[in-house]
């Protein structure tokens, strides 16, 4: 069934001339396809190990998928949901900045058939449509419904360290506007 999800579509840019390199006279370049796919096992295990607080389930339904040059991160539409996709995009941006690629893509929020084996729904469908045809530049750009759905519940972080700043301000933080009108991730 579908579930209402957090989701983010993301394209790698240049990553297809990193592909061209790992065929070489017709013969594979095995060094540069080893160095591809632990791209993608540094970018999944930096997501995963983002540090969490006592009694965090932010993590729960969550689901991610990279294919080709692409990458899609989704879950369940929450406040934690926002915040968490937000904040797992910024430090994929500048992982992968390190390693010379740039990110385009879309965060929406919209209907979503996401398992572990499985996605596909109107969700990925306007994430794509969003990254192909808006967001254009290396940004990553937020659906209007995004900040919507994180002020709606502004949850305040539970840590001493962070007590009176809630998500919706973390946000805003590390986003600005595009001349275009569109928010986008400030990495």
């Amino acid at each position: 069934m579908y579930e209402d999800r957090v989701l983010v579509y993301m394209d790698f840019l240049g990553f297809s001339d990193a592909i061209k390199s790992t065929i070489v006279n017709g013969v594979e370049n095995e060094d540069e396809t080893k160095k591809i796919a632990r791209f993608f096992d540094d970018a999944e295990k930096m997501i995963s190990s983002q540090p969490s607080y006592p009694g965090d389930t932010s993590k729960a339904g969550r689901y991610a998928h990279h294919f080709s040059d692409s990458m899609v991160i989704s879950y369940p539409k929450t406040a934690d949901g926002v915040f968490h996709i937000v904040v797992e995009v910024l430090f994929l941006a500048l992982t992968v900045l390190k390693k010379g690629f740039l990110l385009r893509g879309a965060i929406v929020c919209d209907k979503l058939y996401h398992t572990e084996t499985q996605i596909f729904g109107p969700a990925l469908v306007k994430a794509y449509q969003m990254e192909t045809r808006l967001a254009v530049y290396p940004r990553i750009i937020l659906d209007d419904a995004i900040l919507g759905i994180a002020q709606e519940y502004p949850q305040e972080f539970p840590s001493e360290r962070k007590r009176g700043m809630d998500r919706f301000t973390a946000i805003q933080s590390i986003l600005l506007t595009d001349f275009d009108g569109y928010s986008f991730i400030n990495y």
